[in-house]
């Protein structure tokens, strides 16, 4: 599977927080180096990743952020 480089940091972030919510905030601060992003961009993120990795993979908690589910 190739990942691009802000789908790894995304990924690992997930991996280490795995069944943890990964705050929209952490994800700005880890993945986008304390960028705010754009709904869309952090959508379009998460839509490459689980066409990767398995859509059930990743679960959404709308507005706050995302989990791993393992």
């Amino acid at each position: 599977i190739l990942l691009t480089p802000n789908e790894i940091k995304f990924l690992e972030l997930l991996i280490k927080n795995k069944n943890s919510l990964v705050f929209i905030a952490m994800i700005e601060t880890e993945v986008y180096n304390n960028t705010v992003i754009t709904d869309a961009a952090l959508n379009n993120l998460v839509s490459k990743l689980r066409k990767k990795i398995g859509a059930n993979a990743i679960r959404n908690i709308p507005k706050t952020g995302y989990m791993l589910v393992v």
